[in-house]
């Protein structure tokens, strides 16, 4: 992962997230390159994708994929692939619900969808973030946004 090629890099990223729970030992390289500048959205998107696949073993990673979320630097697909793959580390929720709810709030259809994402993965563990979903679709947004907020609020209402 330390090539010089963005490529390679990129390759070897993908990897660490194929090896799943195994690929814990790399979930402090994958942070580093959260913040990767030369070739950042890329670099980016693709540690992002590995952490979610490692799942709830790159719970370290949580506090770096919640700065991802929340920075207006940070593109906002690379930040919505946060949102979403945050979700299949923090199983339970708790610790990404004031991450999700902020994106809620945003405005931004693209983290709206995200946080819409997340929520309705977690389903009922997500119920906590009700009200802040029910906020957002009534705040309006785009159709699209909207459909998600509503599979979203579908979702954390099951029993």
């Amino acid at each position: 992962m330390t090539s010089t090629r963005l490529d390679v890099r990129q390759d070897a990223i993908e990897l660490s997230g194929a090896l799943g729970a195994r690929g814990k030992a790399l979930v402090p390289t994958l942070i580093e390159f959260l913040a990767d500048h030369e070739g950042r959205v890329a670099t980016s998107w693709h540690a992002v994708g590995a952490l979610g696949k490692i799942g709830p073993e790159a719970r370290g990673a949580i506090p770096a994929l919640l700065a991802v979320a929340a920075d207006d630097e940070i593109p906002n697909n690379v930040r919505q692939r946060a949102l979403i793959e945050m979700a299949a580390i923090d199983r339970a929720g708790k610790r990404i619900r004031a991450g999700l709810e902020e994106a809620l709030r945003s405005r931004i259809d693209t983290l709206i969808i995200g946080a819409a994402i997340a929520l309705e993965e977690l389903g009922p563990r997500g119920r906590a973030s009700l009200g802040p979903l029910e906020a957002a679709l009534e705040l309006g947004c785009g159709k699209i946004a909207a459909s998600y907020l509503e599979k979203a609020i579908v979702a954390v209402k099951k029993i």
